[in-house]
Parts: structure tokens; C-alpha cells; sequence
């Protein structure tokens, strides 16, 4: 600021001398005011105060902002994929069987609940898998009713499914050339019996031969007392029901046994082997 009581076109009374150095930067050497000098100054050196990172953690400069209009994604988390599929039996059990469905019956065997077992491979579809039974390739259901899935059953290699069992054939019986009459059951109205209370007898009769019977009669008695009924004669393989009244029968109490006979007088010829099945014992309590 401009001072004119100094007078003579002076416009301070203060002097500074300074020298510079080599690359042109100046450094302090003296100060005067109104011709006397002032105290030197100790020179200033800048110290910067640096700040080190943690050690074991680099320092790295924060990630770009996304361009304007971009929305920000959230982070990916990565979850493990298992390498592996396992099933667990849910219900009381599970049937093994053969092939993918129930037509591969009969069952192999069954899987109770709780038990797990790793999947080996799929049918087409996803809803049968298979694995190892007891040494051998088997199938089990996927229905989550019954069973649960851990895993990603489309990673499973898909298994073709085997031929169903061909049922064995059946023998057809090689029929007798006579006829051949059986007892197919035989009943009581009562049982026990009550001394001098009138019942029945009911008797089904088979002819299980290759030739039809002739006329025979059926029999039986019971503490004694007789009762028959004749049969006109019975077709191969036809059968016929028979019922024989009684008008009671005599103490003493017990249990007893009585048989029913075919063929009482031995009218029908049944071949070397057809009499031995004549006969059908029946045990009835007397009260």
C-alpha cells in the first residue's frame, strides 16, 4: 500500500534481499525496515506425511461407476453344484424292481424308509432312476410321494429300458380217461350238533375227470344215523350241490368225526386211481 509520509517517491520502508540458485528457486537472506534489519527467519522444509496401507493388504483404487444408465448388478454368488445325485425313501417303503414301472413285476425287493442311495442313471422322461441293488442294476420310482431328490437328475446318463418277463407257461393238466368225482366242500347247518335237533349236510360234488359219471350217491352218518342222496350223473369237469337232512342225532356229548363217501356202491368206474379221493372227513361237536 502506497505510503507518501516517507516522502522522496518512496512507497515502502520495508527491503528484502534474497539470493536464487541454480535452477532459478529463490531462498531468503536478509529483511530491512526503515534501514534496519530484521531478525532471520528459520527456513520451512515440507514435510509430506505419508500413510502406509496395511501390511498384507494392497491398496487398489476403487472400481470404475458404471456408465450412466447402466444399473448396477448385483454380485454373483457361486453356490456348489453337487457331482452327485442321491435319493431318500420317504414313505414306509419302496419296491425295487427290474425295469422302469410296475408292469416289471414281481418286485426284486424294497427300500424302507430313510434309506439313501446314489442314482446311477434316468429313463427317458426323469420318473425312474436306477442304481446298484445288492450288486445289480435296479430301478426305483422318483414319485415325490414316496421318495425326495437331491441333485440334478438331468445330469444322469439316460438308460434304456429292458424287456419285461415273459410269463412262464402254464401245463395243461393231462386229464384222466374215466371220470374222477371229488369232494369240493362239505358243511354242516350246525356245528356243534344238539341230541335230537334235526340238521343238514351240504355237499359239493366235482367231477375232475376226462369222462362223465353215471348215476352214484352221496353218503354219510353221523353218530349213527344215516343219510344218502343219489346224484343223476355229472359231465367231466362240471360240478353239482347236494344237501342230505337228518332228523337228529344221540348222545353221548363229545367231539367226533365222520366221513362224507362218493360214489356209495361203487357204480361209476373211476379207473385204478379214481376211488382213493372218495372220502372227505368231517368233525362236529355233539352237545
Amino acid at each position: 500500500m502506497f505510503d507518501p509520509s516517507i516522502g522522496g517517491g518512496e512507497t515502502t520502508q520495508n527491503a528484502v534481499i534474497f539470493e536464487t540458485n541454480a535452477t532459478g528457486g529463490g531462498k531468503l537472506f536478509a529483511r530491512y525496515k526503515a534501514g534496519q534489519r530484521l531478525p532471520d527467519v528459520p527456513e520451512q522444509v515440507f514435510q509430506p506425511t505419508l500413510i502406509a496401507p496395511p501390511i498384507g493388504q494392497p491398496t487398489l483404487p476403487p472400481p470404475p461407476p458404471p456408465p450412466f444408465g447402466q444399473p448396477t448388478l448385483p454380485p454373483i454368488v457361486v453356490t456348489a453344484t453337487p457331482a452327485f445325485v442321491e435319493l431318500t425313501v420317504l414313505n414306509d417303503f419302496v419296491n425295487v424292481r427290474y425295469g422302469p414301472g410296475p408292469e416289471y413285476a414281481p418286485p426284486i425287493g424294497r427300500l424302507p424308509r430313510g434309506t439313501k442311495v446314489e442314482l446311477l442313471g434316468a429313463n427317458s422322461t426323469y420318473t425312474w432312476f436306477t442304481f446298484n441293488f445288492q450288486g445289480q442294476l435296479a430301478w426305483v420310482t422318483g414319485d415325490s410321494r414316496l421318495v425326495s431328490i437331491f441333485g440334478d437328475v438331468r445330469i444322469l446318463p439316460i438308460v434304456p429300458a429292458p424287456p419285461t418277463r415273459t410269463p412262464a407257461a402254464t401245463a395243461t393238466p393231462t386229464l384222466s380217461p374215466f371220470p374222477d368225482l371229488v369232494v369240493v366242500s362239505a358243511f354242516l347247518s350246525q356245528n356243534p350238533l344238539f341230541q335230537g335237533v334235526p340238521f343238514s349236510l351240504t355237499v359239493t360234488v366235482r367231477n375232475q375227470g376226462g369222462a362223465n359219471a353215471g348215476p352214484f350217491a352221496v353218503a354219510a352218518s353221523f353218530r349213527n344215523v344215516y343219510g344218502a342222496v343219489n346224484v343223476p350223473g355229472l359231465a367231466s369237469q362240471q360240478q353239482v350241490t347236494v344237501v342230505i337232512n337228518y332228523p337228529g342225532v344221540p348222545g353221548p356229548s363229545g367231539i367226533f368225526k365222520d366221513a362224507v363217501v362218493l360214489d356209495l356202491n361203487n357204480e361209476v368206474n373211476e379207473g385204478p386211481n379214481g376211488e382213493a379221493n372218495n372220502l372227505f372227513e368231517i368233525t362236529y361237536n355233539v352237545q
